[in-house]
């Protein structure tokens, strides 16, 4: 999110979280976002905070200065970094590029210092392919650690999302296929998505 009509559009919709973007590069920077409003979120709508290596004390400063208390690191964060800033009172998401090679197995330090994991699509770049990955390979994650299911993910998906199941999925991440402009969603395309998911 980055505009704050927009913001208040699709908080009229009762998401769970809503993702602001602090990476310069990103067309979706925040740049100019104050902290207001993301305070006046509706109760029960918690801001995240994307960051891309940025130090943890850099992370925790921003997060102070705009009221953000989830962060998720879409870099190459370390599990010392995840620890720091969750020692510090942060719930830290970490972004995980999967593809058909992913294995699991190189999650085991992030164990206890992320709070959740984001599966996303693997790119050389940090988000935003608007590209889905196989999610069968989610089959081979046999950790406790939930994720959200991210990539990609397209208003067509209503029944592959109803249809996909694994015990750790906490949720679905609706980004740039649900977009007009980076930054701004399509509040129509939201809206049918979302009653479509709801009736299935």
């Amino acid at each position: 999110m980055k505009y704050p009509d927009n913001i208040a559009e699709v908080s009229h919709l009762s998401p769970t979280h809503l993702g602001f973007i602090f990476h310069k590069s990103s067309p979706r920077y925040v740049e100019d976002l104050c902290g207001e409003s993301i305070s006046a979120l509706p109760e029960g709508i918690t801001p995240v905070g994307v960051f891309v290596d940025r130090a943890p004390d850099e992370i925790l400063s921003i997060a102070d200065d705009v009221g953000i208390t989830t962060v998720q690191l879409h870099g190459h964060e370390s599990p010392a970094d995840c620890r720091r800033l969750k020692e510090a009172g942060i719930t830290v998401w970490k972004a995980v590029g999967v593809d058909s090679d992913t294995s699991f197995d190189t999650l085991v330090p992030y164990i206890g210092v992320a709070d959740l994991f984001v599966f996303d699509t693997k790119s050389p770049h940090h988000g935003g392919t608007g590209r889905k990955y196989d999610w069968r390979v989610l089959g081979t994650y046999l950790h406790d650690t939930p994720f959200l299911l991210s990539g990609g993910i397209s208003p067509e998906d209503v029944a592959a999302i109803k249809a996909f199941s694994h015990p750790r999925l906490a949720g679905i991440d609706l980004n740039s296929r649900f977009e007009v402009s980076p930054g701004r969603k399509d509040i129509r395309l939201l809206q049918s998505f979302l009653k479509e998911f709801k009736q299935i």
